[in-house]
């Protein structure tokens, strides 16, 4: 029976550390995947509450006549510019328009507004949100 040469211990050694080096790399690149997927799947997770707050902020406003909203009322509790999940969630360009009640169309409001998010890795991702609310106007 044959034990391995010293040369032939260098060869697989070099060879192992050859497949190592390319897959250590990779396995990096798996977490900043992971890092963004999970930050855009707060971004997601913070602008459909969002939407939500402004839905029921708007729908159970009582007397929509005198419906006033602005952006500071409506984002008190909302997490914006601190530290979510290691993540800094920030709201811009939050807008409301109002429609008036015009034939046989009911009256709306149109909301819009951009979440932004820094990820671990540095990159910066933004997420537009949309939403119409029916208000009923005597």
């Amino acid at each position: 029976m044959r034990a391995f040469t010293l040369i032939e211990t260098i060869v697989y050694l070099g060879l192992f550390g050859l497949l190592m080096s390319g897959v250590l790399p990779a396995l990096g690149g798996m977490r900043a995947a992971a890092a963004r997927t999970e930050t855009q799947s707060l971004l997601l997770e913070e602008g459909t509450f969002l939407l939500e707050t402004i839905d029921y902020t708007i729908g159970s406003g009582g007397a929509a006549s005198s419906f006033h909203l602005s952006s500071s009322t409506l984002l008190q509790g909302f997490p914006t510019g601190q530290a979510v999940s290691g993540n800094q969630v920030q709201v811009h360009d939050l807008k409301f328009i109002q429609t008036s009640k015009t034939g046989g169309e009911p009256a709306f409001v149109d909301s819009s507004f951009t979440l932004t998010a820094h990820t671990d890795d540095g990159k910066v991702l933004m997420r537009t949100f949309t939403g119409r609310t029916y208000i009923d106007l005597p």
